[in-house]
């Protein structure tokens, strides 16, 4: 690689062998924009299909979707035969992982000779990620699982369906099989050079599965190990600011997950790539400026989210959105419109069948002081493994019984899993369900503890919190 790198800069002979294998090289060391350079360097001087190949998987990965896109579609034009099958994969790879547009990927596959026994495991691989993008994780997981009983010789195949696998099962709620599969991911990332830079991603998915079943602990524990993996990759400052944020974003410290997104945000200003990285960090950043209760900022914030050019029917991270919006609004002051929001994206997804991303947004809606949630998040809590579920149940139960016993002991569940922020709103709830009681004492500790728990929130000032400070300054013995 340093070889290459120094060569496309002298009066030697470009080499176009040498270049390809730099490339390669490149993208094992998660240098994704000189493998881009070398690639291109390697098609410049005639390195033909390969290079041509090498260098759209190059842009792919960067997440630049449509400018491999407009490679990829040349080279359909160009090709025939084994070739074209193979830029048939590779745009179906792009249209499903990168774009999330999931009827042109399953145009490219459509196209596949049935008799192509190796081209049709890649085809089920990537049928299982359009799957996923469209919310189906139940038959993702089946059909990515089956990919993986036999896994086909790609590797981008393989780590493709590893991916879903781990998405699937944390989307449904089985977060305690995820573990050997992600395992599973990252010795493919070690072994095979085509798939080193996807750790990442696989690590975030990892992470992201563990967060939504409340496992705050497995889930940093992932991200300490991806940052300590590449600590000295200097190309990856986004993708660690953006793996830090989620971490922080799960246990409510908002400050810290304002700055981190900013930070990861940066890196990647001036070009098209890292648009899940963008598409993430600025929605963490509405969110986030919405709890903080600064209702104009958040505002601006949700404005400037920019999602994939995906498909109508691709809502795997739909939610987010959702979650992010409902904050917003409730900062703003319309609360009924927030927990609106949160109630029919909980029903979409329980049509989905994603029952942990519907308890997350049952748990939202509960927050915001929606007092219905109670009996289907006691459904859900003898489904969806972590201890989310049970924690979300009882603060519904207790909110629709209006027990500030029962809500300070939910607060505490929150919190002893992380969950600072839903921990104080719990807690801010007790204080108007003892007040509502009489029992003045009561009010005032839930009112110390919810104010401890927004401090450490950094600076939350939710609707429950707000509406806490305010009922204790208005009940006195007078």
């Amino acid at each position: 690689m340093r070889l290459a790198a120094l060569s496309i800069e002298s009066d030697l002979a470009p080499d176009a062998e040498l270049l390809l294998a730099a490339a390669s090289a490149a993208m094992q060391l998660l240098d994704l924009q000189l493998a881009e350079t070398l690639a291109d360097r390697a098609v410049a001087c005639g390195g033909g299909l390969d290079a041509q190949i090498a260098h759209a998987m190059t842009i792919t990965w960067q997440e630049r979707g449509m400018d491999a896109e407009s490679i990829l579609a040349e080279l359909a034009d160009a090709t025939s035969g084994p070739a074209q099958n193979q830029v048939a994969i590779l745009r179906a790879t792009n249209f499903a992982a990168v774009l999330g547009q999931a009827a042109n990927a399953e145009r490219e596959l459509d196209v596949l000779p049935a008799d192509d026994d190796e081209a049709q495991v890649i085809a089920s691989a990537l049928r299982a990620l359009i799957d996923l993008t469209r919310g189906h994780a139940d038959a993702a997981v089946e059909r990515a699982t089956a990919v993986l009983a036999n896994p086909p010789d790609d590797a981008v195949a393989q780590m493709l369906s590893i991916w879903t696998v781990v998405t699937g099962l944390g989307d449904l709620g089985r977060i305690d099989e995820i573990e050997p599969v992600a395992r599973r991911g990252y010795v493919l990332a070690d072994s095979a050079a085509e798939v080193s830079h996807l750790r990442l991603a696989l690590a975030f998915l990892h992470a992201y599965a563990y967060r939504l079943g409340g496992a705050l602990t497995k889930s940093d524990a992932v991200i300490a190990q991806i940052r300590s993996d590449t600590c000295d990759v200097p190309f990856e400052g986004a993708w660690h600011a953006f793996l830090a944020g989620l971490s922080t974003m799960g246990r409510g410290a908002l400050a810290d997950t304002q700055r981190l997104c900013q930070e990861s945000i940066a890196y990647l200003v001036g070009d098209d790539s890292g648009r899940m990285l963008k598409g993430f960090g600025r929605t963490w950043l509405a969110a986030v400026t919405a709890l903080a209760g600064k209702a104009v900022d958040a505002r601006r914030e949700f404005a400037a989210i920019q999602w994939w050019d995906q498909d109508a029917d691709a809502c795997e991270w739909d939610s987010e959105k959702s979650i992010a919006q409902a904050w917003v609004c409730a900062a703003e002051g319309a609360v009924s419109q927030a927990i609106s929001i949160t109630r029919d994206a909980a029903q979409r997804e329980r049509e989905l069948g994603r029952a942990a991303v519907e308890v997350c947004l049952l748990q939202t809606a509960t927050q915001l002081g929606d007092h219905t949630t109670a009996a289907r998040l006691a459904e859900l809590a003898d489904r969806v493994q972590g201890p989310r579920a049970p924690a979300a149940a009882a603060h519904a139960g207790a909110l629709a019984a209006g027990s500030g016993d029962a809500l300070l002991d939910a607060s505490r569940q929150y919190e002893e899993f992380g969950d600072r922020i839903a921990a104080a709103d719990a807690a801010a709830q007790a204080v108007l369900a003892y007040q509502l009681a009489g029992r003045r004492g009561g009010a005032m500790s839930a009112s110390a503890t919810a104010q401890r728990l927004a401090a450490e929130c950094q600076g939350a000032h939710t609707p429950a919190l707000r509406a806490a400070a305010t009922t204790s300054q208005l009940f006195t013995a007078r």
